[in-house]
């Protein structure tokens, strides 16, 4: 697997964030909360030292849907590995609008998350054949959040996921520190699933630390 990390470690600017790359993370995912002048601002100003300085994943808004068409409109240019969005509760106008982007970036990956709640699931059953026709970030995290099976969501979606978001959780809330149990789970997933050492796996921690302790545990055999 190729380990990235949110550039949710450090507060102020995404710049700041890409201290975590290095021998064990080598992607950060530019973790876009909200869209604003300010957040558009910061990212103008140094989006292009950060693409110098490492490979980057993209996840959209998650707050209003303006916000992920403004972002989008924004980074659509620029060169990443993965780009994720959130489904939005308006299905009609978020299939619309994902399709339309996926036609018009037919060479890259543009995939939707599931998030912490059954708005994904309820997205596929509204697309119901379509919905083979879309990629998938799948969050491992939010899966044990929900109590889903993680066997069960690959077996359905393996041949749409594009990348996974990996955290702990708890009875109360996910992207906390996975315990040993959980983390030998999932490197035994991800052996099984022979995924490759290409294949992105984002670590979605808010922690310097923890994040580089967990990606240097998930690269020790």
């Amino acid at each position: 697997m190729m380990i990235g990390a949110t550039s949710w470690q450090i507060s102020g600017s995404y710049i700041k964030n890409l201290e975590h790359t290095g021998e064990n993370i080598q992607f950060c995912e530019l973790l876009v909360y909200t869209w604003s002048k300010n957040t558009e601002k910061i990212l103008t100003k140094e989006i292009d030292e950060i693409q110098k300085k490492t490979m980057i994943t993209i996840h959209l808004p998650t707050d209003k849907f303006d916000n992920v068409k403004n972002a989008y409109a924004f980074f659509k240019d620029q060169d990443y590995i993965n780009m994720t969005l959130h489904p939005f509760i308006n299905f009609k106008e978020f299939a619309d609008f994902y399709f339309s982007i996926c036609e018009e970036e037919k060479d890259r990956k543009i995939s939707i998350e599931n998030p912490e709640n059954d708005l994904f699931f309820e997205f596929c059953d509204y697309l119901k054949k379509d919905s083979k026709n879309i990629y998938i970030t799948m969050d491992y995290g939010h899966l044990l959040l929900d109590k889903r099976s993680i066997a069960r969501f690959y077996k359905r979606f393996s041949d749409q996921i594009t990348e996974i978001h990996f955290h702990g959780a708890n009875e109360k809330k996910s992207h906390c520190y996975p315990d040993q149990k959980t983390i030998k789970a999932f490197k035994k997933f991800m052996k099984e699933t022979e995924l490759g050492p290409d294949f992105p796996v984002c670590i979605e921690l808010f922690n310097m630390a923890e994040t580089k302790r967990l990606a240097a545990d998930l690269k020790r055999n």
